[in-house]
């Protein structure tokens, strides 16, 4: 197995955690939103690993795209999905940060977000 596939597995499954949480008959938003950033933070670092880059413990989607931009340019077009998923780490931990949970229309396309995202880096390396 190649180093960078236990990444990709975990964000496959974090994808798997958040669309079972969105889509059924008591939807849990938090819950599914923080999977949701969660899935592309691992995707992140799944292609940082298949380019040796040093892996830095950080949740922050914005400095991961940076460090995978290094690499390849076409990450830019997914910088404001990495800053809309960003905060989604914090805000769904914490519910004194001041911000709101997204409603179910928004959660839904934020979850579409993080699986285009997801996908687009996988099919960078071919997973």
């Amino acid at each position: 197995m190649q180093r960078h596939n236990p990444w990709f597995k975990m964000a496959d499954d974090e994808l798997e955690a958040a669309k079972r949480l969105l889509y059924c008959d008591y939807p849990l938003l938090a819950e599914a939103l923080y999977w949701c950033q969660q899935s592309v933070e691992k995707a992140l670092k799944g292609y940082l690993s298949t380019k040796n880059q040093k892996l830095m413990k950080t949740h922050d989607l914005n400095v991961l795209i940076k460090l995978c931009m290094n690499f390849d340019n076409e990450f830019n077009q997914f910088e404001q999905t990495a800053i809309d998923l960003n905060p989604l780490t914090i805000i769904t931990r914490y519910p004194d940060t001041g911000f709101m949970i997204p409603d179910l229309t928004t959660s839904k396309i934020l979850y579409n977000q993080a699986k285009e995202f997801v996908e687009f880096i996988q099919n960078k390396i071919g997973y």
